[in-house]
């Protein structure tokens, strides 16, 4: 008896997860064409110089190591140089200082 039960729960789970991962990849695509579409897609003439990547935790950790494969893989995809500048301390809120305190002008990105 237990055995069915479980069969029909695990059937159910796996049309459930099934229906929402469908679901997602929809509204992805949908979200996709309309940047696309945008007019705000990519300013003109930005960037214009090298980018800067603040990370508020030290270089070996998972964060440095994430922080690092997305600047290349940006760099391949758009050619724009993206300087690192890891920041450790206090839980992140030295480097979330820094964030804060640089200008607002897109060329400061913060990797949390």
């Amino acid at each position: 008896m237990n055995k069915i039960k479980l069969k029909k729960l695990a059937k159910f789970g796996f049309a459930a997860l099934t229906g929402l991962f469908m679901a997602g990849a929809g509204v992805a695509g949908t979200f996709e064409c309309k940047v696309k579409k945008s007019s705000m897609a990519k300013p003109s003439g930005f960037p214009s110089r090298t980018l800067t990547m603040i990370v508020p935790y030290g270089i070996a950790g998972g964060s440095g190591q994430v922080a690092s494969a997305m600047a290349e893989a940006v760099t391949g995809h758009t050619g724009v140089n993206i300087n690192r500048d890891h920041k450790p301390g206090g839980s992140g809120t030295v480097g979330m200082t820094a964030y804060m305190a640089a200008p607002a002008d897109g060329y400061t990105v913060l990797e949390h």
